[in-house]
Formats: structure tokens, C-alpha cells, sequence
């Protein structure tokens, strides 16, 4: 099956065998289009002789590609919280749980199991989820890294836009320095705050896995065992293909 993880603005498309992703992974700047994805699937689809696709996107532009897929032939699966899953989801409203998040954790458990985790997506948005007791019980949403410094920056008057690079020391010594430590070390004080008291009821938690390309300004509390996966929500796809390849959507 083909894997596509759609972000914001740019799209990542995979061949899944068995549960992995195999061979070179594509990566195309979509703004807002289908176009460019759609080019590179059919692209893969050629080489593998593959025509099923397994789409997570957190941007209107997938289901525009679903659409143009579905017409040229391929069976999709628009990924959901309503798609059938090898995990238990204690969630009030799955339908609008965002597809990134359910792959993630499905690609944390493809690696490490059924343990208790925590999983950290640093991209556009910043997202915590929890997997405890077997099953995924939710999480939070903040904004990224970038969304913050741009925040600051766009609703002041005369703050400037400041970028990791600016990162200097935790007690900021100029405006821009400031500006840096609040943003990246916020970050870092809510993953660790967040990790520590969700660790007081589920005393087994233990382990980070992360991922986003925002990830590597994050320093995470060194008593979890923490992991860095890059292409983590893409491997979340292949193994979900695999399992839905033995329990179909229809």
C-alpha cells in the first residue's frame, strides 16, 4: 500500500510492505494543492504496481487527492478516527481526531508496543498524546515552535520575529534572546510539566517518542527514555496498512 503523510505544507509518500515503509521516501511541498502529491503517487504507483492508498492529512488538500486518486482508479483510505484501528481510542469525539495523531501513535506502537508512552509531534502545532493501559487517551494541542515566535510577533507592535537561532541562555539578555527562551524553553518547560504529572497516575510512564521537524529544539527530561523518529506518522501508516489489509473498511 502506498502511505502519504500530508502536514501543512509539505507531503511525505511511502511504499508499505508488511507494516514498513521500503525504499526511498518522497517528500513535495504541496501549497495547498494536490497536484505535485498526485504526480509523485502515481509516480510510486508505477514502480510498485500498487493501487491502494492510505492518506493522514491535517490539510484540506487530501481529500482533494483522495478524490483524484479514487478516479483514476486506486482504492483510498482517508485515515480517521472512525477507520478501524489495532488500538482502543478513549476519545469523545474521534471523528475530529486528527489523522497525524492516530498514526503516530500507531507508529510509536508498531516500534515499542503496547507500552505506556508519550508521543510528541513538534511541527506546525505542538501535540502531546497519551497511550496508557492498552489504549490512547487523548492528548493536548498548542501551537508550534514557529507559530509562537510568529504570534509574538504579529499581535505586538514592536516585538520582532525571532527564530530558534536566537536561542541564547534561559534568562534572555536582549529582546531577541528573551523572546527565544520563551518560546523554546516554554516549549520544553509544558512537554516535561506535561510528562511529570501524567506520570502520577500512570506510573509506567516511561517513555517519549518524538517527532516533527520542530523536535530537535526540544531537550526532554532525561528520567524518560526518549526516542527521535523522524518519519514516525509514516511508519504509523504502513503498519496500519498492514492491518487493515486483514480487517477492511468494507
Amino acid at each position: 500500500m502506498i502511505a502519504i503523510d500530508i502536514g501543512n505544507s509539505r507531503a511525505k509518500i511511502g511504499f508499505a510492505v508488511e507494516g514498513k515503509i521500503v525504499g526511498d521516501i518522497r517528500v513535495v511541498e504541496h501549497g495547498g494543492r494536490p497536484d505535485d502529491i498526485y504526480v509523485e503517487t502515481i509516480g510510486v504507483a508505477n514502480k510498485t504496481d500498487c493501487r491502494e492508498v492510505i492518506i493522514s492529512s491535517v490539510a484540506d488538500v487530501g481529500e482533494k487527492l483522495g478524490i483524484a486518486l479514487e478516479i483514476t482508479g486506486f482504492a483510498v483510505v482517508n485515515l480517521s478516527g472512525l477507520t478501524p484501528l489495532p488500538f482502543a481510542l478513549d476519545y469523545a469525539t474521534p471523528s475530529t481526531l486528527g489523522p497525524d495523531r492516530i498514526a503516530a501513535v500507531a507508529g510509536a506502537i508498531s516500534q515499542f508496543g503496547l507500552i505506556d508512552m508519550l508521543i510528541v509531534d513538534a511541527g506546525t502545532a505542538l501535540t502531546i498524546d497519551l497511550f496508557a493501559g492498552g489504549v490512547y487517551r487523548g492528548g493536548c494541542i498548542a501551537p508550534g515552535i514557529g507559530m509562537r515566535f510568529r504570534a509574538l510577533h504579529q499581535f505586538t507592535g514592536k516585538l520582532p520575529l525571532c527564530t530558534p537561532s536566537d536561542h541564547e541562555q534561559i534568562v534572555g539578555n536582549s529582546t531577541r534572546s528573551s523572546i527565544a527562551s520563551g518560546v523554546v524553553d516554554g516549549a520544553n518547560f509544558e512537554v516535561e510539566g506535561y510528562a511529570r504529572r501524567l506520570r502520577q497516575t500512570w506510573n509506567n510512564l516511561n517513555t517519549i517518542v518524538a517527532t516533527g521537524g520542530d523536535c530537535n529544539y526540544l531537550e526532554f527530561p532525561t528520567d524518560f527514555s526518549t526516542f527521535a523518529l523522524p518519519n514516525l506518522v509514516l511508519d504509523g501508516l504502513a503498519s496500519l496498512a498492514k492491518f487493515l489489509k486483514k480487517h477492511p473498511t468494507s
